[in-house]
């Protein structure tokens, strides 16, 4: 398994690549914790996240959380870029790989790439 899960609630922190499950009172599901496929645990994770609570904005993190259903391939996305990333050069800037992935989607939604694409291949949908 690779520890990251694209699902519905899970908050991301751009900044640092982290996977996680808050609550409504800020506090961090110690178990949901991963950066890229690795397990964040103990003193690392308090490191991080100190009383390992989230408060948005600070600790150099800037999280987002997957609201909806529709996040869910971007995330999904975020979190193959980042693997594939992290095991080819190892030189992984989660934030910018964040944006991009942002980018390519509005493209493709709000553009109209992929409503262009089905109207060419309506019979391929249908």
């Amino acid at each position: 398994s690779s520890g990251i899960n694209a699902e519905y609630g899970v908050h991301y922190d751009m900044n640092k690549g982290i996977f996680l499950k808050v609550d409504a009172y800020h506090r961090i599901s110690t178990e949901t914790v991963y950066h890229l496929s690795r397990k964040i645990e103990g003193e690392e994770l308090d490191q991080l996240y100190p009383g390992r609570r989230m408060f948005f904005g600070r600790n150099g993190s800037h999280v987002k959380q997957n609201v909806d259903i529709f996040q869910l391939p971007q995330l999904a996305a975020w979190a193959a870029v980042l693997a594939y990333l992290a095991s080819t050069s190892g030189d992984v800037h989660p934030n910018i790989v964040f944006e991009d992935i942002n980018k390519i989607t509005y493209d493709i939604h709000v553009g109209g790439m992929l409503h262009g694409h089905i109207m060419d291949n309506i019979g391929d949908y249908l």
